[in-house]
């Protein structure tokens, strides 16, 4: 995260993973994100995770094997209610969402392939 009131940047979490570039949540309270995103292949530590801007308040907000399947870019809802993310396992993408709290995903457009989506198509 970038500190504006000291020009650098401060680390919020204390992962050495790479993860996922890291959107905020609409109040600016909250950074969702995705543990090592960039591999190709599924790994076994890709859920979904927020974290307070500050670090504090860890927050792991699915729990999907992930050994087998990919969850990438996570982006809150206009309303910052629901985190909609891809799901991409061997019959390809779909996107799902969770609530911005944690909670039981959900497949959003049931039946289509998401390759990727806009969030302003929700407003």
């Amino acid at each position: 995260m970038l500190d504006f009131d000291r020009g650098r940047s401060a680390a919020t979490t204390d992962t050495n993973d790479a993860i996922t570039p890291s959107p905020w949540s609409p109040d600016g309270a909250w950074i969702a994100f995705v543990r090592q995103d960039w591999q190709e292949t599924a790994t076994p530590d890709g859920d979904i995770w927020r974290v307070r801007a500050d670090g504090t308040d860890l927050e792991q907000l699915t729990s999907i094997d992930t050994s087998e399947v990919r969850l990438q870019r996570p982006r809150y809802t206009p309303d910052g209610s629901w985190i909609l993310f891809r799901f991409t396992d061997s019959s390809g993408i779909r996107m799902l969402g969770v609530p911005a709290g944690g909670g039981e995903p959900v497949e959003i457009l049931p039946g289509s392939i998401a390759m990727d989506f806009d969030m302003r198509l929700l407003e």
